[in-house]
């Protein structure tokens, strides 16, 4: 019977002190508190750079028709970063978005995508409902979520898989001013030639 109780008092003294060093370790690493997102964007090779969809739901449409950089983020009602992406949305939208955006939400049924739409107020987005993300995967290959796909002129410019949305945008902004300047470096090179030849 003491064995039992010295036994169990090791125990309660070892939990409280990995307590106390999970406590430690986070006020160390304050970042990591509650609220915290990771910045991380990272390349989603699943999805096919290149492709042109052969139809756009009337609710995306415009943004299959813009010159500059649009984004696509595809969320999934199945996904729990995705309930926190969709809340960042929300509150992004209402401190202004630089990137044209439209959301995908995939979903087992319509009912559950329009419960989503409503549950996060999405609906100052083009929002279209891609019922087991049909849409979304035959025509660009994307099968993750959350994910950013972005658009120049209709064609799948760049994907992404993300869990922050500014950081997602500023990737995005970063990435079209690349894409600027390597242009303007391919003018000026190709005038400079015309130049030489003439």
């Amino acid at each position: 019977m003491l064995f039992l109780a010295i036994a169990i008092l090791v125990m309660a003294a070892a939990i409280v002190l990995l307590f106390a060093m999970m406590g430690e370790l986070t006020a160390r690493l304050p970042r990591l508190g509650v609220g915290y997102r990771d910045p991380t964007v990272r390349a989603l090779s699943e999805v096919r750079i290149g492709a042109r969809a052969t139809h756009w739901p009337s609710e995306l449409l415009h943004l299959a028709n813009q010159d500059d950089a649009t984004c696509l983020v595809v969320l999934s009602t199945a996904c729990a970063t995705c309930e926190d992406v969709a809340q960042q949305m929300t509150e992004h939208l209402s401190r202004g978005i630089q990137v044209p955006t439209g959301i995908v939400i995939s979903c087992a049924d319509r009912r559950a995508g329009e419960e989503f739409v409503q549950r996060h107020d999405l609906a100052g987005f083009p929002v279209y409902v891609d019922e087991d993300g049909d849409w979304v995967s035959r025509e660009f290959g994307a099968r993750t979520s959350p994910s950013g796909l972005v658009f120049r002129q209709g064609v799948v410019d760049a994907a992404y898989v993300f869990g922050d949305v500014v950081a997602l945008e500023s990737a995005i902004i970063s990435s079209s001013s690349s894409n600027n300047n390597n242009n303007n470096n391919n003018n000026r090179q190709q005038n400079n030639e015309s130049e030489v030849i003439a």
